[in-house]
């Protein structure tokens, strides 16, 4: 009984995680990143992504992910994990809903920025992230329903779902 219900567990991973890859093939392989398929919205929306994380204002302003601390230090992270001392320093809560942070894409394609949070809504312009290079990052301006809310410069601000991009509360690129 236990191999069959650990069978069928390694079944329905491998069954989502196949819709998860067909999803995100599928979504490169249209010019527009819109889907209307409601089944792979939802295997999208089952997926988690950060949001929020707790970061570290060093002494001279700089920020790093918050990792561990103990009595008299915390472990950071930027692009490598460090300790330092506790005094001096602050802690935060950097949340992508409040504006903060930055936004690139998860893999390499193309996505269509719309002018507004809705797949009907008009096409601003494309980002792409070529194989091979790192993403560009975009600053984030919010996270409402769904939909990143990004700064794309001097060309304005446009949207893009949020299943198709991850958040940090940092720019480490």
């Amino acid at each position: 009984m236990k191999k069959r219900t650990l069978v069928i567990g390694l079944v329905s991973l491998a069954v989502l995680i196949l819709a998860y890859c067909a999803t995100f093939l599928y979504e490169r392989s249209k010019v527009a990143m819109i889907i209307d398929d409601e089944a792979a919205w939802d295997v999208l929306d089952s997926l988690s992504y950060a949001t929020q994380m707790k970061v570290v204002i060093l002494t001279d302003g700089t920020v790093a992910r918050y990792v561990n601390e103990d009595e008299d230090t915390y472990t950071v992270d930027i692009q490598d994990s460090f300790l330092v001392r506790k005094e001096g320093t602050s802690v935060e809560i950097r949340s992508a809903a409040e504006g903060e942070g930055i936004v690139y894409m998860k893999t390499p394609g193309m996505v269509q920025v719309l002018y507004e949070p809705d797949p009907t809504a008009g096409v601003k312009c494309d980002i792409i992230y070529e194989e091979g290079m790192c993403p560009d990052t975009y600053r984030c301006l919010g996270l409402n329903d769904g939909w990143y809310e990004i700064s794309l410069g001097e060309g304005g601000t446009g949207f893009i779902p949020a299943q198709l991009m991850n958040w940090d509360a940092i720019d480490t690129f």
